[in-house]
């Protein structure tokens, strides 16, 4: 297990974890806890822990005067960790967790790259509800017991996303990052779109794409969205997908071949990108063709 691991810090029956794919600055982990486990007080990386199950649970949490106080917890409740000191923290029943941590560096990294410096440091919060962090999780989720079949700039987006809701959890500036957003200049757009054009068939990364436009992760995916109305990885699946029905109508090439010189990972990837965009199957789409 990689050092990033939360395995590292927390003694409980690990799932699935992300600690082994091409995943840098950030793990995800889906685990259950033993009953009673017991949150160490110090934590070296920051965290964000979504409960995913039983229906409900109690726990306790210390009140920093030597006494415990209780708490309930259900799906979907978020628990913020900043790394550092933490209240003792325990759940009673057995209960199956998400959490995605994050190394010092790439929160660091994005924070330098929002519009405003944030002025509340994340603080420990249980049972937090938020939509959005909640989606977060589950879509990077999703992708690890996937096998990251949807590439790295689809989870390096999610994290770069997850991490922001994370840096601004104790202050208001979230909604106002996205407040005023310029699109990308046309000539910078046109040269990103080049670079997605020429290369749709390989791995490309948020960095990669970044640095085409001269501006950091954090304001080049607001500006790409500002300009496009979807994300990279959007766009990117879209020039998949588009050159697979060109190839599926012109060419009697194997349908898992044709997914493979498209880029996607597997014929069952593009399977479920068409179902998901096109409502049909690449071998529909090819019979009605």
């Amino acid at each position: 297990m990689l050092s990033t691991s939360i395995d590292s810090y927390r003694p409980m029956k690990v799932i699935a974890s992300s600690a082994d794919l091409p995943w840098e600055g950030f793990v995800v982990e889906k685990s259950i806890s033993s009953p009673g486990i017991l949150v160490p007080t110090s934590l070296d990386k920051h965290s964000i822990w979504q409960m995913v199950g039983p229906l409900s649970a109690r726990g306790e949490r210390s009140t920093g005067r030597g006494g415990f106080t209780s708490y309930a917890k259900v799906p979907g409740d978020i628990t913020i960790v900043p790394a550092g000191p933490v209240p003792d923290v325990r759940l009673f029943p057995a209960t199956e967790l998400i959490c995605c941590t994050f190394d010092k560096s790439f929160t660091e990294g994005i924070s330098g790259e929002m519009d405003r410096r944030v002025s509340d440091a994340p603080v420990f919060s249980l049972s937090v509800r938020d939509a959005t962090t909640t989606r977060l999780l589950d879509l990077l989720t999703e992708e690890l017991e996937a096998g990251a079949q949807s590439g790295q700039l689809y989870a390096e987006s999610l994290a770069q996303a997850l991490a922001v809701r994370f840096l601004t959890s104790a202050s208001a500036l979230s909604r106002r990052l996205h407040a005023r957003v310029s699109p990308l200049p046309p000539a910078i757009l046109r040269k990103v779109k080049d670079l997605i054009e020429n290369n749709f068939t390989r791995k490309l990364s948020l960095k990669t794409l970044a640095s085409e436009s001269g501006y950091s992760r954090a304001h080049f995916l607001r500006m790409f969205y500002a300009s496009c109305g979807v994300t990279p990885h959007d766009y990117l699946v879209d020039r998949r997908l588009s050159h697979a029905k060109h190839l599926l109508k012109r060419a009697r090439s194997p349908i898992a071949a044709i997914a493979l010189e498209c880029g996607f990972s597997s014929q069952a990837h593009m399977t479920s990108l068409f179902r998901q965009k096109l409502g049909v199957t690449p071998g529909d789409f090819r019979r009605s063709s």
